[in-house]
């Protein structure tokens, strides 16, 4: 099916998000449904062990005091708490199917800007195969994006340690200097902490559309996110604040008015116990449960609005720095009348890329990588494909997506030259010796052409790992 295409043009980024924001209302219902496969059981799950958290106090509310009550209470407690764990367990494991749902989401959001409509199933059947690529490459960037924060997190808890030794070793006001000292030292790791996040956050966004809209797989998709993300950063730094703030006023708000009634319904009724007055916890219940409720229904609408507008600015930015309009003119463009034509027609398939035939010097590494990427996704793999891939990525110094694509290349066409010789000096780049040293050993019975052996065994960067 066909709809109208979306202009493929800059835009701004409340042309960005008004954009995003139209797509969903005229597809809520499929949205929702592509969202749902995956949320509904995730929440559901999530909002259930929440709610039953709460069981226990209405038991207390509906029992009354006294010492056999208090143990079954304890009891009903306990097993309430190991039920809240299973469903929490069960809801963890659900979550690996969170990166295809955000997958399919982003490919009906890229083939209804291109002019095409397909349906839910569509959607997922399309992605499937994308699945690993999808669920590698997020495991990845969350992996890093998280990783300041766990080094800063042991780093603090060693500086503790190191206090509460100090102030058992020496006096008081020694410790307090120490102290002082370590606090200092940890807000400035705390600061960088959280740029290095944002950082990373920003540049590996775009890692769904990459590997649905390109073809991209794990490592090579944050390398592409964040070669289109280079020099945008402050943009997208902005257009994400833009919709962290469209999100708090459609949902932040709500769940903090909730939150509010079920804190001042609960702190004047505590006693010094800290035990809840009963005669107010109806009131409590339910304005936890609608707290839950409204988490609930927040995230099941919310989360496809994330999706859809990353995936715009995605095209948008494929629009400024590559473009994009050209690029989905010369792929989609009526064939000559001698041209072959396919014996089969196949489902239309996702891929906004540049044309293959661009000069591809005028082009920046960022830009070539695009164009790889989308003549290998229209021309399948080879091994001429994937060395020019991994040479683009070693402009940007992305050394592990160079050395995909040339490890895939020499899959491809173990006698290559070009490819072992390129896979060589990559290895020196990276301080991989005994490799580079197998590698020339490779590339001297290779090489036919005695100019080329000639010059490489008189470069200075090979000198170490000539064979003696």
């Amino acid at each position: 099916m066909s709809i109208n295409a979306v202009e493929l043009r800059p835009r701004s980024a409340g042309e960005v998000l008004r954009l995003s924001l139209d797509l969903y209302r005229r597809n809520f219902p499929l949205f929702i449904g592509i969202a749902a496969v995956v949320l509904v059981p995730i929440l559901l799950l999530t909002s259930i062990g929440s709610i039953g958290q709460m069981l226990p106090l209405m038991q207390v509310a509906a029992m009354p005091a006294t010492s056999s009550s208090d143990d079954i209470i304890a009891g009903t407690f306990v097993a309430f708490s190991l039920v809240t764990w299973c469903l929490s367990g069960i809801a963890l494991v659900l979550g690996i199917f969170w990166p295809w749902m955000e997958g399919a989401l982003t490919f009906n959001v890229i083939e209804r800007v291109l002019g095409r409509a397909p349906g839910l199933r569509q959607s997922y059947r399309e992605t499937r195969p994308r699945w690993g690529a999808l669920w590698g490459s997020n495991a990845l960037a969350q992996l890093g994006i998280n990783a300041p924060w766990v080094i800063f997190y042991i780093l603090f808890l060693f500086a503790l340690v190191i206090a509460g030794a100090a102030s058992s070793a020496s006096s008081q006001n020694d410790a307090s200097v120490l102290v002082g000292v370590l606090a200092v030292l940890c807000v400035p790791v705390f600061i960088a902490g959280i740029i290095i996040m944002i950082v990373l956050a920003i540049n590996w966004t775009f890692r769904a559309p990459v590997v649905v809209g390109e073809g991209a797989d794990g490592v090579a998709a944050l390398g592409r996110s964040t070669a289109l993300a280079k020099g945008d950063r402050w943009r997208i730094l902005g257009r994400y604040v833009l919709l962290a703030l469209v999100e708090l006023v459609l949902i932040g708000l709500p769940v903090l008015v909730a939150s509010t009634m079920v804190t001042l319904i609960m702190l004047p009724n505590l006693d010094s116990a800290m035990n809840i007055d009963r005669a107010a916890l109806p009131a409590f219940t339910l304005f936890s449960v609608l707290a839950v409720a409204v988490s609930f229904f927040g995230t099941l609408l919310l989360t496809p609005l994330r999706i859809i507008y990353n995936a715009i600015n995605y095209i948008d930015l494929r629009a400024r720095k590559e473009n994009l309009a050209q690029a989905v003119a010369g792929l989609t463009a009526t064939p000559a009348p001698d041209a072959a034509m396919p014996a089969a027609t196949e489902p239309a398939k996702i891929g906004i890329g540049i044309p293959a035939k661009v000069d591809m010097a005028t082009l920046s590494p960022g830009q070539r990588i695009g164009v790889l990427f989308n003549r290998i996704r229209n021309e399948g793999e080879s091994p001429a494909l994937l060395n020019e891939l991994g040479l683009a990525y070693m402009e940007i110094g992305d050394q592990g997506g160079a050395a995909d694509a040339f490890a895939r290349a020499r899959e491809l066409a173990p006698n290559d030259v070009d490819v072992v010789y390129n896979l060589m000096a990559l290895s020196m780049q990276r301080r991989d010796m005994h490799g580079a040293r197998q590698l020339m050993r490779d590339y001297l019975q290779l090489e036919t052409n005695a100019a080329d052996v000639e010059r490489v065994r008189n470069d200075p960067r090979f000198k170490d790992v000539l064979p003696d």
